[in-house]
């Protein structure tokens, strides 16, 4: 596996675009071949006729087979960069929720910390505790 990856996603689409055009180009080479070879072959008969088209059709069939790898490899480098995107805004996606996280887990207790100097903090096991801070404490504490 390689340590580095450095291809970019307009670079992996240009080359899916490069490929698709060549498929599209064989595609039309083909057709044309296949038009020139009817009328070539409409009123040629024996031996070397035969021996033509016998050559053609593999021809022909090896041009498909080449058009359609061409197309695979188009569609193969489009789920490249569709891969590539999606795990980009994933990791975005995940390192913003453990940021958001971790931001919320430090002002949870920041604002502990400014409870308990406030003297507000948890003493609800307390008796005497009615949930206000101790006045005294507290302005003590806003004059610091």
């Amino acid at each position: 596996m390689a340590d580095k990856i450095k291809v970019g996603l307009n670079e992996l689409m240009h080359a899916s675009g490069m490929f698709d055009k060549a498929a599209k180009d064989c595609d039309q080479i083909k057709q044309n071949i296949e038009s020139a070879t009817e009328k070539l072959t409409d009123n040629w008969k024996g031996e070397s006729y035969k021996a033509f088209v016998k050559t053609y059709f593999i021809l022909d069939r090896n041009m498909g087979t080449y058009t359609e790898i061409l197309e695979e490899y188009a569609k193969a480098l489009i789920d490249i960069a569709e891969a590539y995107k999606n795990r980009d805004e994933a990791t975005a996606k995940a390192m913003s929720k453990a940021i958001q996280q971790t931001s919320g887990a430090k002002q949870e207790e920041e604002l502990e910390e400014e409870k308990s100097r406030m003297g507000m903090g948890n003493h609800s096991d307390s008796s005497t505790y009615s949930g206000y801070p101790a006045a005294p404490q507290y302005y003590q504490n806003q004059q610091k």
